[in-house]
């Protein structure tokens, strides 16, 4: 875009404006529409004024809008200097002037947009890159009145399709084609098909239907990065350049539509967007909820203090179909598929494929042509509707695996997600069988091998489920009731394998049943929880009455298939068909004896059952901590409670540890020698490591019922060892101290500086657990602390000084060439060590230096601290930093030193001819995100780019030219243009970080032989005559000089003169050689 300075006089105020071209802008009647700054320099202005046309709209003057004619109902402007135009009309359309001033009513800047309102319905935007194909839809309404069809570019017809035979125009006849439904379809497209596309549909009779519009922008492939994100979910939208130190203004589009904007850390939204998107300080878009109208190009441009636009971009987001596919269980050894469900999806199987392990290549299918990558090679294969097949698998091939789809122009179209478990599979079960008394007989169903086993029982063909009347399956234990004989089958699963047992064949005697037999069990469960009296009703007559009592008082009882519950159990106690009863919530004063009696229609009582309840109280404590080899008490803080509580049980799961019993204790495996019991409960433990994990404690009373548990947890940690205090002198005077521990589970670190306790952050510190940073304090004592839940731990007061700290310095050197780090008034040291990222690079110590591995080759150290590197490398770059001890190797100097490696290329010879144009042309667009480059010739600068603004030197203002990605254009070129170029890339710090070099060589065209170049040939014959007349004339005067003073030598002679000694003479040599 091209820039005038212009300065002009109106009757009220001086303008100094900047003309730009006419952006164009495209609303839709009755909507809303935004006329967004292209640039702005708003910091420098006080007042924004907007114009249609040379009618005043609205004045932004002190951040307050001031509105003329009928604009304030419509019009609304944001502080950044956006106007929304709202209920658009055919009137809106035209130009739009907007003038930024200074406080002196200066109009520093200006912008023009010409507004086109279109009486579609819709302008629908629709994305194309450079060169592809396009469809543009003309949508159904009244497709079958329709006998004319139009389609439009502004106002230039491209095409028309009248009683169903198409007509193109200009060159759309070539690449363009329409079809009967109107969709038109353009391909090879080009920059300058971004436009308004209208569709006109017309009857019979050349009545207007109704139109169509679509605004097709063009983007191009390389100047934009991909972004794919899934229907309703969120997406990121990031800046490259992460270094923004200097921007202050950073917006965001969609296309020309504004989306956000962080100014001078203050953020506006625009339309709907405002409850969508989020912007973050480093430049990142954060979109919500997204959906199909959220895809197209999206634009940001960082604007630094002065409204420059420093960096900028293009992210082109696209809309991924992603399924989140059921997880999928694979057995070891075995072949697993993955994506199996998906396989008559057939719309995948044209697309190119990658299949991925968390972010690992697995296998790729291109057309048809499958490709694996690493152990998958050989146990592989891949399917074009998206499987993949697994053989042989390992527990390592567990994770999570995707499949990308790729259309022809390599956009991600689609994902599918799936989680791959692979398992143990189950061996077949083993089932043994015990007969009970009461008429049970138990099953156990075991397997050797297999994850995570679900068992499931069948009786003759029959599935056992739950409890009945003559059944209690829990997981691989089945009790049946007064089932004689049958033939049982287990069934052992896992996600990944199913495996059947043998059918057993069982056959148990059943129990004879005694008219008022009586027999009694015991009960024991935990307070708050559900119990169940299970009664077998094998035997009993229909019509039987049964009743449930609690010592003598009524519990439920059934009568008459009739069911009542009795006081306080009517809403905890249920009573079922065949005489069980469940009671849920249980209360302590629920322990008693329980009684069932059955009884005939007539009455007469024909059984009972006892059964003992006991209620046991819990209590889980807070986790106890402990170390190995030292003790632990597990110690019940209500002890006050235990007074006549005996005996108790101590138990570690279900491993029995102690007992206490008439004041007795007892001791079990290898807790005897070791575990120490006491009257109130508490258990001390001397720990080893297989102590930790959960222990309980039992309490009885005088009659052996068990009335209260208690709980609770041990954990084994690590003692921490003592704390190990480095600090390091920083620049700006600042001290970072690291605390380390040898050993210690999740230590926990405290800092004191001069016995004072420091925490958290203030203006002298940063504390950060294990690391402090102090704030211009550069000396003092410090102590750090180190503590777990088992023990406490502190260092030794550490004394530190940086109050000589080596000044830091920048070194620029050259790719494979040498450089030095310098240290002077380096005194009574006894150590130096230069390290790299807190890596040993060398060092000199015991006056003998030494060298990390991947330097000892091309690295010297000096016994002053000077370091060498020979061939230079990239990775090389970096900061640097040198540590200096004393004798008692004391930390006495500290220096930090950033070194530069420099990219040097030499470009071949450019050459050109004199009077005409030539190229210096660097071939490498990775230059472009630099922010200054330099041209020189020899040592004088030709041009400059920075900040993308371009400056010119000496003669070259008015016939150079440079552009952004480092290229140089000189014309009208000069016999005098001829010599050493070179251009520097500097990074945004000023720093040298690529120099090429190149040659020209400017010849005179074939046949030119006057004019300039006769001119420019007899200065130089004068020249060349002139010089050689000076090189006689040197030595005609250096002859006479020497026979002068061989005339003083003979003279010298004949008065019998000494003669100089012959050292005299050779010192009156050297001091002529010198002069």
């Amino acid at each position: 875009m091209n820039e005038d300075n212009i300065t002009r006089t109106t009757a009220s105020l001086q303008v100094v404006v900047t003309t730009e071209e006419v952006t164009h802008v495209y609303g839709v009647l009755n909507s809303s529409v935004s006329l967004s700054l292209e640039k702005t320099n708003l910091l420098h202005s006080s007042d924004i004024i907007w114009k249609k046309e040379d009618s005043l709209m609205v004045k932004f003057q002190n951040f307050t809008p001031i509105f003329y004619e009928d604009y304030g109902t419509r019009v609304k402007i944001f502080p950044d200097g956006t106007l929304s135009l709202a209920k658009t009309l055919k009137t809106d359309e035209g130009k739009y002037t907007v003038l930024l001033l200074d406080r002196s009513g200066i109009v520093t800047h200006e912008e023009q947009y010409y507004l086109f309102i279109t009486e579609s319905k819709e302008v629908h935007p629709v994305y194309v890159i450079l060169g592809s194909s396009v469809f543009l839809h003309a949508g159904n309404e009244n497709a079958q009145s329709t006998s004319d069809i139009r389609w439009k570019k502004g106002d230039t017809l491209l095409v028309r399709v009248k009683n169903d035979v198409p007509r193109f125009y200009n060159d759309y006849r070539y690449r363009a084609e329409i079809f009967t439904n109107g969709t038109l379809r353009l391909d090879s497209t080009r920059e300058r098909d971004s436009g308004i596309y209208i569709v006109e549909r017309f009857n019979r009779h050349g009545k207007l239907l109704c139109t169509e519009a679509h605004h097709l922008i063009t983007i191009k492939n390389t100047d934009f990065q991909k972004v794919y994100g899934v229907l309703g979910k969120s997406v990121f939208l990031h800046v490259s350049n992460k270094n923004l130190l200097n921007g202050i203004d950073i917006l965001w589009k969609r296309a020309t539509v504004p989306v956000a904007r962080l100014k001078k850390s203050t953020v506006f939204y625009y339309g709907d967007y405002e409850n969508k998107a989020n912007i973050f300080t480093n430049g990142t878009l954060r979109l919500d909820r997204i959906d199909d109208a959220d895809t197209g190009p999206y634009s940001v441009v960082v604007s630094d203090a002065n409204g420059r636009n420093i960096h900028s971009e293009i992210a082109q987001l696209f809309m991924m179909i992603y399924t989140e596919c059921t997880p999928v269980y694979g057995a070891k050894g075995s072949t697993t598929f993955l994506f199996l469900e998906n396989q008559n999806d057939i719309q995948t199987i044209n697309f190119d494929k990658t299949w991925k392990k968390g972010g690992s290549l697995v296998a790729e299918l291109n057309g048809f042509t499958p490709y694996y990558y690493g152990h998958y090679e050989t146990r592989t294969g891949v399917f074009k509707n998206g499987t993949i097949r697994l053989d042989r698998t390992q527990e390592w091939d567990t994770g999570n695996y995707s499949v990308d789809f790729f259309d022809k122009v390599k956009n991600n179209i689609g994902r599918w997600a799936i989680q791959l478990f692979i398992i143990d599979g189950v061996s077949q079960p083993e089932v043994k069988y015990t007969c009970l008394p009461n008429g049970k007989i138990q099953f156990n169903c075991s397997v050797e091998k297999g994850s995570d086993p679900l068992f499931q029982w069948s009786l003759d063909g029959n599935i056992l489920v739950g409890e009945t009347a003559f059944h209690t399956i829990k997981k691989n234990v089945a009790v049946l009731y007064h089932v004689v004989s049958g033939k049982l089958i287990c069934i052992a699963a896992n996600n990944a394998s199913e495996s059947h047992s043998d059918p057993i064949s069982f056959a148990c005697e059943e129990e004879n049943i005694n008219t008022h037999s009586h027999q009694f069990e015991s009960i024991e469960t935990l307070l708050g929880t559900s119990v169940f009296f299970q009664f077998k009703s094998s035997g009993l007559a229909i019509g039987s009455d049964i009743v449930w009592k609690k010592g003598e008082s009524p519990v439920a009882w059934l009568q008459n298939n009739g069911t009542v519950c009795n006081g306080d159990y009517k809403n905890r106690a249920e009573i079922f068909a065949n005489g069980s009863l469940k009671l849920d919530k249980t209360r302590e004063t629920d322990s008693g004896n329980y009684s069932v009696d059955v009884f005939t229609k007539h009455g007469t009582k024909i059984r009972r059952r006892i059964a003992k309840l006991i209620i046991i109280g819990h209590t889980e404590f807070l986790p106890v901590y402990g170390a190995v080899d030292s003790s632990v008490f597990l110690f019940m803080k209500n002890n006050t409670d235990l007074e006549n509580m005996s005996p108790l049980e101590w138990k570690k799961g279900e491993l029995l540890v102690a007992t206490f019993k008439g004041s007795n204790p007892s001791y079990y495996g290898n807790y005897k020698k070791r575990a120490q019991i006491f009257f109130n409960g508490t258990l001390r433990l001397k720990l080893i490591k297989t102590d930790e994990g959960n222990y309980s404690v039992d309490f009885y009373n005088k009659y052996g019922i068990n009335t209260r548990r208690w709980i609770t947890k041990l954990f084994l940690l690590d003692v921490v060892s003592v704390p190990k205090v480095d600090y390091f002198c920083l620049s700006n005077r600042k001290v970072e101290l690291h605390c380390s521990v040898e050993r210690g589970s999740d230590p926990v670190f405290q800092w004191s500086l001069n016995g004072k306790a420091l925490s958290g952050e203030s203006t002298s510190s940063t504390v950060k657990n294990h690391v402090l940073v102090l704030n211009h304090v550069v000396s003092g004592r410090i102590g750090c602390t180190a503590a777990n839940n088992v023990s406490t731990s502190q260092s030794e007061l550490v004394s530190f000084s940086c109050l000589d700290i080596i000044p830091f310095q920048t070194v620029d050197s050259v790719l494979v060439s040498s450089l030095l780090l310098l240290l002077k008034n380096i005194a009574n040291s006894s150590a130096i060590e230069w390290r790299k990222d807190n890596r040993s690079v060398a060092g000199f110590k015991q006056e003998a230096p030494y060298y990390n591995e991947n330097y000892k080759d091309r690295a010297s150290m000096f016994a002053n601290g000077t370091l060498r590197l020979d061939k230079t490398q990239n990775t090389d770059s970096g900061s640097y930093s040198v540590i200096v001890f004393d004798k008692s190797g004391k930390n006495t100097q500290k220096g930090i030193a950033q070194i530069i490696i420099i990219a040097f290329t030499e470009c071949p010879q450019a050459n050109g001819s004199m009077g005409s144009s030539v190229v210096l042309f660097l071939n490498n667009e990775d230059h472009i995100h630099f922010s200054n480059i330099e041209w020189k010739k020899g040592n004088s600068l030709v041009a400059k780019l920075k900040y993308s603004v371009p400056h010119y030197y000496g003669d070259y203002q008015n016939r150079a030219e440079i552009f952004n990605n480092g290229t140089l254009i000189l014309h009208e070129t000069q016999g005098t243009d001829t010599g050493n170029y070179s251009a520097e890339f500097f990074d945004t710090n000023g720093n040298v970080r690529f120099k090429w070099i190149t040659q020209l060589l400017i010849v005179a065209p074939p046949g030119i032989e006057t004019g300039s170049m006769y001119t420019a040939g007899v200065i130089y014959g004068i020249f060349r005559h002139f010089v050689t007349s000076i090189l006689v004339l040197i030595f005609f005067l250096g002859a006479l000089r020497r026979v002068i003073k061989k005339l003083h030598l003979h003279i010298g002679k004949e008065k019998e003169v000494p003669i100089q000694p012959k050292q005299d003479t050779e010192t009156e040599v050297l001091s002529t050689t010198e002069f």
